[in-house]
């Protein structure tokens, strides 16, 4: 076991060295609730909701949880031995009852520690605070839900982990490198981890939610396409779904679709651009209005409002905007951040701002998940 100060020291060293190529990112830190250390162990909306709600009521036969409520914990995923997960169970969270899961996707080059480290905000050292209250596992200690955050795959034993996000063709970057390239099947890894918790926690497609940034956001997005019978919303920061860019995106059930994206961002640009700050990778990456117009079509929406930007906050000269689609199926929104960059609200500075750009402190992951909750069916 190490030292919070040790593990966190880690995360920051090894952040500082990412590529970010729709995001690129790379660290090895452990996290944990109170003392910094962790514990090492190795469906349908509609039609199908109620079959699956009552099915999870009648169920009496769940295994013991893979993680000790309270810590962070590595998980294996069954069928899938290189690519572990990290658990966060509430303590006091009675896996009996139905409850919400929020699987959170890193960026492309780190992983699920990387993943959670960035949504904390610094401390006064200049490292990731794991136990700001806005850190994801913090949220979900407080807001009482299983958080899991999956590990990408490590094609060509690079350390780098990606996920196959889509893209790829007639010009549209291949999001995100070596999993993209390699054509790694994302939604038999997704079942496999939504079959494993369903072992141990009482999880149905209708309090199932995906988040993640840049790649990892991309990635949301194209599970939302081809998984939508299991997943009830998503919401993708600093990323837009390139999915659709090369392949026919038809959820079979609607999804509830958050984008939030900065203006400033130059990882991946808020208009569609081949602009990139990582080295090599200059191809187009979708849009965050043109993304967000197509889900407002799958959704059936009808129309858009944009409401006055928000007051700024922190007096950092960022501030955002909501615009919201009307009459839809399922809820679609577009949160647009004045120049903030490649990060998440409130989360690390993991590069310099000349590099990622800005980060907005007017709020946090909290807001993201709060809009996720509201989306419960």
């Amino acid at each position: 076991m190490r030292s919070s100060e040790n593990a966190t020291l880690k995360v920051v060293l090894t952040i500082t060295v990412l590529t970010l190529a729709g995001c690129q990112s790379a660290s090895e830190s452990p996290l944990s609730r109170d003392a910094g250390e962790v514990s090492d162990t190795s469906s349908t909306h509609e039609d199908g909701a109620e079959s699956d709600a009552s099915e999870a009521d009648a169920r009496t036969d769940l295994d013991p949880p893979c993680a000790q409520p309270g810590a962070l914990a590595e998980c294996d995923v069954p069928g899938f031995p290189n690519r572990s997960m990290w658990v966060y169970i509430p303590q006091t969270l009675d896996l009996s009852e139905r409850v919400d899961l929020l699987v959170a996707f890193h960026g492309g080059g780190g992983s699920a520690r990387t993943g959670l480290a960035i949504t904390c905000p610094p401390n006064s050292r200049g490292r990731p605070d794991m136990t700001a209250e806005t850190c994801l596992h913090e949220l979900a200690e407080r807001e009482g839900f299983v958080l899991v955050a999956p590990n990408g795959s490590d094609v060509g034993g690079t350390g780098r982990r990606t996920f196959n996000a889509g893209g790829g063709e007639d010009g549209w970057q291949c999001v995100s490198a070596g999993a993209c390239r390699a054509g790694i099947d994302e939604e038999a890894y997704l079942d496999a981890v939504f079959d494993y918790v369903s072992t141990w926690a009482r999880i149905d497609a209708g309090r199932t939610f995906l988040t993640g940034l840049s790649n990892g956001g991309a990635l949301a997005h194209k599970l939302a396409c081809t998984r939508s019978n299991r997943v009830a919303a998503i919401a993708s920061v600093g990323a837009a779904n390139q999915f659709a860019t090369v392949e026919d995106c038809t959820p079979d059930e609607p999804v509830s679709i958050l984008q939030v994206h900065g203006e400033g961002d130059p990882c991946w640009t808020y208009e569609t651009t081949d602009t990139s700050c990582a080295e090599g990778f200059f191809a187009k990456k979708v849009g965050a209005v043109v993304s967000a117009n197509a889900w407002a079509q799958r959704n059936g929406c009808d129309g858009s409002e944009s409401l006055p930007p928000e007051d700024d906050v922190d007096g950092n000269g960022l501030r955002s905007q909501l615009t919201r689609w009307q009459d839809c199926d399922s809820v679609v929104e577009l949160w647009s951040i004045e120049e903030h960059g490649h990060t998440w609200p409130d989360g690390f500075q993991y590069l310099p701002t000349d590099r990622i750009g800005p980060t907005d402190r007017d709020w946090s992951a909290a807001r993201i998940w709060s809009w996720l909750a509201d989306e419960r069916n």
